[in-house]
């Protein structure tokens, strides 16, 4: 890189690819620790704790997923190249994760919030009665009523002329 940039430019060029790989890392760790705290730990491990609680076991998660990349680190510097190393990590998520989509394909949609439907695929808890278009609790609208919602309008069908 030195014959195509001068070297106070190649120096500001590999700051900035150095800030943005820091980022994403700060990222991927911040979003592992915030998903398996309180989309995981919170409502299904320990709920109703105070916050504080969450905090300090987010902190505790962070600290584990850093060793864990380390880790894993350490394991792929054991491979030739890289590729290998991901190919094989492939080979062990990419199937199932695949064959769990499958399995998904031909089920309905069902109504309700994704904490509520992996209670209900783990058999935490007693399956809810279903709410269909038509039922009280499942209040259809139509797509002028969406609109009009949208732009702060009332439907034609209601305007007074």
């Amino acid at each position: 890189m030195g014959t195509f940039l001068p070297n106070g430019v190649l120096g500001v060029a590999l700051t900035g690819l150095l800030a943005a790989f820091m980022a994403g890392m700060a990222a991927n760790i911040s979003s592992c620790n915030t998903v398996w705290t309180y989309d995981v730990w919170r409502p299904y491990l320990r709920p109703g704790r105070e916050d504080a609680y969450y905090l300090r076991h987010g902190r505790i998660v962070t600290v584990v997923g850093i060793v864990i990349s380390v880790g894993t680190a350490f394991i792929a510097a054991q491979y030739e190249n890289l590729f290998d190393y991901i190919h094989l990590l492939f080979s062990f998520f990419n199937a199932p994760l695949f064959a769990t989509f499958l399995q998904r394909c031909g089920r309905p949609h069902r109504v309700g919030t994704e904490p509520e439907l992996l209670r209900r695929d783990l058999r935490l808890s007693p399956r809810p009665r279903r709410v269909h278009r038509g039922q009280p609790g499942h209040e259809s609208k139509t797509s002028a009523e969406l609109e009009g919602l949208i732009w702060g309008q009332e439907p034609a069908s209601t305007q007074v002329g």
